[in-house]
C-alpha cells in the first residue's frame, strides 16, 4: 500500500488526498518504504532468535536477492526514474506475495516434519 502511495504523491497532492507518503515527504516516505521491506526480514530473525517461529520459517530469506533488486529500483525511482516508480506498486505486490507464500511454506514444512 505504501508503494502505491509513493507512486501517487503528485496526484494525491493535486487532488487534496492526504496519505502517509504525502505527509512524510519524498525522503522520509522512501526511507519508510526501505524500513518496511527490510524490517520484514529482520522480524523473521528476531522471531527465530526468541524461538517464536521454527527454523523453516526463515524460507523467505531466499528472497534477499529480490529485496536488493527492489531497493536498487526504489533508489532509482527516488532519484527520478519514473519507469521504476510506476512499477513500484506491482513489484511490491509480487514480492509480498512471494514472501507470504514462502513464510507459509516454511511453517508447512515444519508441520510436516513434526508429523513424520
Amino acid at each position: 500500500l505504501h508503494a502505491n502511495d509513493l507512486r501517487d504523491v503528485p496526484f494525491d497532492y493535486k487532488a487534496g488526498i492526504h496519505t502517509l507518503a504525502l505527509t512524510l515527504g519524498k525522503k522520509k516516505g522512501f526511507l519508510l518504504y526501505y524500513f518496511l521491506n527490510i524490517g520484514a526480514f529482520l522480524s523473521l530473525i528476531l522471531l527465530l532468535a526468541t524461538q517464536k517461529i521454527p527454523l523453516t520459517a526463515l524460507l523467505p530469506i531466499l528472497l534477499i536477492p529480490g529485496l536488493v533488486k527492489i531497493i536498487k529500483q526504489t533508489s532509482a525511482s527516488w532519484q527520478g526514474n519514473n519507469e521504476y516508480l510506476v512499477m513500484l506498486e506491482a513489484t511490491a505486490a509480487k514480492f509480498h506475495l512471494q514472501f507470504g507464500l514462502m513464510l507459509i511454506g516454511g511453517f508447512l514444512l515444519d508441520f510436516i516434519s513434526r508429523g513424520l
